[in-house]
Order: structure tokens, then C-alpha cells, then sequence
């Protein structure tokens, strides 16, 4: 099952996973992670993802997002509108492991403030 902390990462989870309450969670610092990665930071995000992938398995999943409803959309808020790095994040965010989830209307590059709220 995949839950939801508000803010939570692979290393700030609030005890939810690994103790059988929570099977994964979303993953609050992928964002970031893309956005840096759009920008070229290909060394720290591979830094990222190394950490992140060692730590993850069957009891501590991540499911990684670009966007939700918590928060402002990551085409208009991490990259400008740029709809390039919008896919060049949405490729590095299927292919990491973890699961990728997608935020309904964002495959259709919407996006703004608490965008779908």
C-alpha cells in the first residue's frame, strides 16, 4: 500500500515504513531531484538516486511524483513552463526505481497553482 506523509523522503518517513504500516510512500524530494536534473545536474541527481535506490526495497518503497494537489504544478513552478524539461523530467521520474505516479491532467502539461485542486 502507498501512503502519503506530507513532506517524506526515503530518509524522513515518520516510522511509516519498514514497520509494516506503509508499504511505500510518496516521495516528497523527487522534485527537486528532477528539476536538477533538467537543469543538468546530472552528478548530484545520480548522487540522489544511488542513496535513494539502496535504501528502497519490498517493505521501504518510494513512488515518485512530479506534481500533486498539495502542492503548485512542476511545469510552471520547477521549470518555467518548458514542456522539454517537463518530459525530460517525466522520463527520469518512470525510470527510477521506485513507482512512478502521475498527477492527473500533468501527461497534458497541466499545471499552476495546486494545479487539478
Amino acid at each position: 500500500m502507498t501512503g502519503e506523509y506530507f513532506g517524506g523522503t526515503i530518509d524522513s518517513n515518520g516510522g511509516m515504513l519498514g514497520t509494516s504500516q506503509m508499504d511505500g510512500l510518496l516521495d516528497f524530494g523527487f522534485n527537486d531531484a528532477a528539476k536538477d536534473f533538467t537543469d543538468g545536474k546530472v552528478n548530484s541527481v545520480d548522487s540522489y538516486l544511488q542513496e535513494r535506490e539502496l535504501k528502497i526495497d519490498n517493505t521501504k518503497m518510494m513512488a515518485q511524483f512530479l506534481s500533486s494537489h498539495d502542492e503548485d504544478g512542476f511545469l510552471s513552478n520547477y521549470v518555467d513552463g518548458d514542456k522539454g524539461k517537463l518530459k525530460i523530467a517525466a522520463a527520469l521520474q518512470i525510470t527510477a526505481k521506485g513507482q512512478p505516479v502521475i498527477y492527473y491532467g500533468e501527461e497534458l502539461g497541466t499545471s499552476g497553482k495546486n494545479a487539478g485542486a
